[in-house]
């Protein structure tokens, strides 16, 4: 009733010469808006709603004082200018008839939640979150550490049967996954019929236009950020008892299986005819799962983020503190610091290496007073 009766919020007033910009529907979506990251810089005076609350760039005709440039950056190529593909204009969307059908059955249809189901288990996930705090710890996990878990993890497929080459493409991630639901995730409390669900956040630019589909012309370059889960359930059973191949196995399995061009096009069918009428993506599984977000920031290479020209003093070669195993100018470690409205991460872990020396760092979130039997286990894996 609030909605009917209040005033509208007030608008910025709009200079007539600006080229109006809506924001692509991948990148206004409701959980994006939800998340405020500390390490990105956040301008509250450019991420102005409209009439409609959605998301628009300003671009003045022409930059002064009164309205200057927020940034221009400066950076030579070693490439002829007549080598630089062009982007696309904003008023076209190369994804535009993306995902606009099927292009077969979705290999997760039957673990689609009915109405019902999300009912139930939402209102779980609002009991969890009402009845007990959470604390976010950060976990370094050496990169001498995560190559012994990989080989370990080779050798269970290895042993289980197959080719060793095929098991060695068993991936750092993929193991790092099977090894935080094999132990840190694995301390909090739950019964052993419960399903887990694990959604790996992946990019889907590398199958757009593949498999014979040319949505994304090559000879341009694009801006949207097209992205989606691969989802896998698996028995918490398994998850105890298996060894640490066998779920990681099948992590690289779901991975290869849902990140064909068919299935992530038909994915993102079915994730848009969700949020029209829901505002979010279907969820799969079951009522009684348990999930988990993993998400790989590695890619997003924040350490090679290079601040070097800026340097005025070098420090020591020999300080031997943390600080000196980076490269000069570039981040030795970066914290990352989430504000949240209408969405919680309490089941996402972001991992992403560390500058030089390779650590792998995990942020997970868990239950308060649980980090200690967390410590535990993890102290109990040993190699």
């Amino acid at each position: 009733m609030g909605n009917l009766f209040s005033k509208p919020k007030p608008q910025a007033a709009q200079v007539p010469t600006d080229k109006v910009i809506p924001l692509h529907e991948m990148d206004d979506q409701e959980i994006n808006r939800a998340i405020i990251m500390l390490f990105v810089m956040r301008f509250n005076d450019m991420l102005r709603l409209n009439g409609n609350g959605k998301l628009e760039y300003h671009i003045p005709e022409r930059f002064d004082e009164k309205r200057p440039a927020v940034a221009y950056s400066h950076v030579k190529y070693d490439v002829a200018i007549g080598d630089v593909k062009p982007l696309h204009g904003v008023d076209h969307d190369p994804l535009a008839t993306y995902g606009c059908k099927p292009r077969e059955p979705y290999v997760l249809a039957d673990k689609r939640l009915s109405k019902a189901q999300t009912v139930l288990f939402l209102c779980r996930l609002a009991y969890e979150l009402l009845r007990y705090r959470r604390e976010e710890r950060m976990i370094c996990v050496p990169a001498a550490y995560v190559e012994k878990l990989r080989e370990r993890a080779v050798s269970d497929l290895v042993a289980a049967g197959g080719d060793a080459a095929e098991k060695a493409l068993v991936s750092e991630g993929d193991v790092l996954l099977a090894w935080v639901r094999a132990r840190p995730d694995q301390s909090r409390p739950a019964a052993n019929f419960q399903q887990d669900d694990h959604d790996h956040e992946r990019g889907v630019r590398p199958a757009v236009g593949a498999g014979g589909r040319p949505a994304c012309p090559r000879t341009r370059r694009k801006s949207p950020t097209p992205s989606c889960a691969s989802t896998r359930t698996s028995r918490r059973k398994d998850l105890l008892t298996k060894p640490l191949g066998y779920v990681a196995g099948a992590v690289r399995q779901t991975i290869v299986e849902q990140g064909m061009p068919a299935q992530l096009e038909t994915r993102r069918f079915l994730d848009c005819e969700a949020t029209e009428k829901s505002g979010w993506p279907a969820p799969y599984g079951d009522s009684w799962m348990n999930t988990l977000i993993f998400s790989n920031w590695s890619k997003g290479r924040f350490f090679d983020t290079d601040f070097s020209a800026a340097v005025v003093r070098e420090r020591g070669s020999g300080s031997g503190d943390a600080a000196s195993t980076s490269k000069v100018g570039r981040p030795s470690y970066i914290q990352s610091c989430l504000y949240r409205k209408n969405f919680n991460s309490w089941a996402t872990v972001p991992h992403r290496r560390e500058g030089r020396r390779g650590e792998l760092l995990l942020q997970p979130t868990a239950r308060k007073g649980f980090w200690d039997k967390i410590q535990k286990a993890m102290d109990e894996d040993s190699l």
